[in-house]
């Protein structure tokens, strides 16, 4: 790439809000209010001058010298990746441009090869000579490693087209060519970004954009001529990097504290109602927000409506700027949407928990709400105190911190943590120091919001409503289990509800909802397009090598990981992943043994390799292989014992290509499905020089430690 490594952060910096001529174009939020349907403006007023300096000022030496030999390319290259920031809109891209290249090409050849032979006698070279032509162009005008990776890119597209076009008519590949152009504003308007186009479609524009002495010819042959390197160069500027940032279990915990004047008089406004209203101290009380429909009321004297001005300082605090400021810093807001979920907020007053009544519920790890399989849609419960709180915690079990291997927040006076309804592993319970003991009633507020990608709003809303109609339902099951009187309603809150919470939570815990679901369909949608015959290789391709990406993706990416998660999933694809090849094995070994008998090579391959790397991960502990230290969770710390101490570098990874080879060397195993074992290799050995030459994102540096940056001081492994 034409910036070093180093450069990367810094030129993000600048090129995230530079356009041409040094015109800031700076992400700004709107009012409170406007922030929850998602108006997000770009200011482009500020002095050019002062943006020069300080991108100026941002970048390394080598992105200065880069700049100053090419200032036409990154000036278009600013402007363009300004409009190219969200990263699924640029992974589309990178189908999107490719796709309509080969299209282009494989026309051209298709009506090379119509023309007479004595007239062109070898018409598959028409679309490589053009690419020499193209290539030759943006020798000089662009910096050399982006230049030799698009002239990569665009002799593979001229290969493909020139292989393919054949097997497509004029028709299929105009569809291709037409389907690809208009897609990439397909890209656009499902990402909510602005389209580079649009900068120069008119006079205004250009003029707006600084480019009024350019005309929209001129223009728009500048974009199709440096589209591709384009795309490249934003797929490597992108703020989070594609596919790689979709592999990471991230922490969507959130927290924050109301601190300013106006939020503390409306917390005491809504502390005062709550406690005037006598509620009882023996168990939990409710009101809600606004009482939804099908919604008890009058059970347990609860289900009712907090007051007018009750409402009116709920909604001030719920579009405030602290409460929104925690979604805003953990969501891209060009991409995502937020909006309330009414219907669930509530008030409550809680009480000491009863034994043998739901209260238990809470006290035990749980998931609230059943619907997690909308993918990178999410439901946030908010839990705010508005009293003091020394003595109740509330416990998340999969966002780690050394060494409890949990976050606990005990959360008082204006105290907000958001989560995720649908996912997260949580519990209450109590400090145990016996100091900390609350003398009087917490009095907490329960806010909702639904957060969506932007070209995911039907399944966002969808998410909202379904999870709404399930809360009003627990909710109605739960009030009638908090004082249990009758058969049913006991039978209720201790079997129906701590059970199935309880069966709920395990699933999660160990393989989590989404996981299982992924599985299903990989099974699912290959039998229903190929057929069961031809189904079971696309089913071990699609669930055999999830593990390995999320190592390659979270050891790039280490930030904001939700370490728990991260562990659970990981183990759970590579059980997956393991199932098939000791199946597909013992199958093979079954079949042929009265012929050829046992793979006694094969077996002593697998107890050597799989004996080294359980050796290591032994030596290393659970947390530590599965890069507790280099995420930052656990203190570094020096492993010298075996198979360390025989200073065999990776041993682990080694020890598992040792294995694999095992299972290779089998000849009937090999000839069922011959490219299963080369994958497993060539992802363990794709991880193993990231590890080696330690290759991270440049924001993640200083985060944890690595085994490459031991390894220049001479230590045998840091785990």
């Amino acid at each position: 790439h034409p910036d070093h490594p180093g450069d990367r952060t810094s030129y993000l910096a600048s090129s995230r809000t530079m356009g041409r001529g040094g015109e800031n174009a700076l992400l700004k939020n709107n009012s409170p209010g406007d922030r929850i349907n998602n108006s997000i403006k770009v200011n482009e007023n500020n002095n050019a001058v002062d943006g020069e300096k300080a991108k100026e000022t941002a970048m390394g030496p080598l992105a200065r010298k880069l700049r100053a030999r090419f200032p036409d390319w990154y000036a278009l290259a600013d402007e363009f990746t300004l409009y190219h920031q969200n990263s699924f809109n640029v992974f589309l891209h990178m189908v999107t441009t490719p796709a309509g290249i080969w299209a282009a090409l494989a026309l051209i050849t298709k009506a090379a090869h119509t023309l007479d032979a004595k007239t062109l006698n070898s018409p598959n070279s028409v679309p490589f000579v053009l690419i020499m032509l193209y290539n030759a162009i943006l020798k000089q005008k662009l910096p050399k490693d982006l230049w030799v990776m698009n002239s990569m890119v665009m002799f593979a597209l001229g290969t493909a087209a020139a292989v393919a076009q054949a097997e497509y008519s004029f028709l299929a590949l105009g569809v291709t060519l037409a389907v690809s152009y208009f897609g990439q504003d397909v890209a656009h308007w499902l990402t909510g970004e602005k389209t580079y186009d649009s900068t120069y479609m008119t006079a205004d524009a250009r003029a707006a954009n600084g480019s009024a002495s350019s005309s929209f010819a001129s223009k728009f042959m500048e974009h199709t001529v440096y589209l591709m390197p384009l795309v490249l160069h934003s797929a490597y500027h992108c703020p989070e990097p594609i596919l790689l940032s979709w592999m990471v279990p991230r922490n969507y915990v959130v927290f924050a504290k109301l601190t300013s004047t106006d939020e503390k008089s409306h917390l005491k406004r809504i502390r005062d109602w709550a406690l005037a209203q006598n509620p009882r101290l023996d168990a939990t009380t409710h009101w809600w927000f606004e009482r939804p429909n099908g919604a008890q009321v009058g059970v347990e004297n609860q289900g009712y409506e907090v007051s007018p001005e009750v409402k009116e300082s709920f909604e001030e605090i719920m579009k405030g700027d602290t409460v929104m400021g925690m979604f805003t810093k953990r969501f891209d807001m060009t991409s995502y949407e937020i909006a309330q979920v009414r219907g669930m907020n509530e008030l409550y007053v809680a009480g000491p928990p009863l034994t043998n009544n739901s209260d238990k519920v809470f006290e035990s790890s749980h998931v609230d709400g059943p619907y997690r399989i909308f993918p990178f849609c999410y439901l946030f419960r908010c839990m705010l105190a508005t009293t003091g709180n020394s003595q109740i915690r509330t416990n998340f079990n999969f966002v780690t911190t050394y060494p409890e291997n949990t976050t606990k927040y005990t959360l008082a006076d204006g105290d907000v943590v958001g989560f995720d309804f649908n996912r997260e592993i949580h519990y209450i319970d109590n400090d145990p120091d016996p100091k900390r003991v609350n003398k009087d009633p917490r009095v907490n507020l329960k806010l909702h919001y639904v957060v969506y990608p932007k070209c995911m709003r039907p399944f966002g809303k969808l998410l909202a409503f379904l999870t709404t109609r399930y809360n009003v339902n627990a909710r109605n099951l739960f009030l009638n289990t908090i004082r249990p009187k009758t058969w049913r309603h006991k039978f209720n809150a201790k079997y129906v509800v701590l059970w199935t919470t309880e069966a709920v939570y395990r699933i999660e815990q160990f393989a989590s909802w989404s996981n299982v679901a992924y599985v299903a369909l990989a099974s699912l949608l290959p039998r229903l397009l190929l057929g069961a015959s031809s189904s079971y290789p696309c089913f071990v391709a699609l669930t055999s090598f999830v593990h390995y990406i999320m190592y390659i993706s979270v050891y790039y990416l280490r930030d904001d990981v939700s370490y728990g998660s991260f562990k659970r999933d990981v183990m759970f694809f590579k059980v997956i992943a393991y199932c098939h090849l000791v199946s597909q094995f013992a199958s093979a070994v079954m079949a042929n043994v009265a012929t050829t008998g046992h793979p006694v090579l094969s077996y002593a391959m697998m107890a050597v390799g799989y004996g080294l790397a359980s050796s290591a991960a032994m030596a290393l502990g659970v947390d530590r292989t599965y890069f507790g230290s280099e995420l930052g969770h656990y203190p570094p710390k020096w492993i010298t014992a075996f198979p360390y101490s025989l200073k065999i570098p990776h041993p682990m990874i080694v020890g598992g290509i040792i294995g694999l080879s095992g299972f290779q060397i089998y000849a009937p195993f090999r000839l069922a499905i011959p490219w299963l074992i080369p994958a497993h290799i060539a992802f363990y050995m794709l991880h193993m020089l990231q590890e080696h030459f330690d290759i991270i994102a440049p924001k993640s540096r200083g985060i944890g430690k690595t085994a490459a940056s031991a390894s220049v001081t001479g230590e045998k492994k840091v785990a």
